[in-house]
């Protein structure tokens, strides 16, 4: 939803919204810009995961008894 969003990224150093960089033209900026705001979206599901990983749920943890599906654009 964030990729569809005006949403900018300051907070890891891009200014811009994922939709507009993600139309970069081969431009070496946009492209940098658009590994950085990937590359937080991968953290914060693994993160996400790590937490699973971390809840007791059963005999297990609640990652066990999870089935994930991460898409990317």
């Amino acid at each position: 939803v964030g990729e569809a969003t005006g949403r900018t990224y300051n907070h890891i150093g891009v200014p811009d919204a994922f939709h507009p960089i993600s139309h970069h033209a081969n431009n070496r900026k946009r492209l940098e810009d658009l590994v950085k705001i990937q590359r937080y979206h991968v953290e914060r599901f693994a993160d996400f995961v790590a937490k699973l990983a971390a809840m007791p749920d059963g005999d297990g943890t609640m990652l066990d008894n999870s089935m994930l599906l991460y898409g990317s654009n």
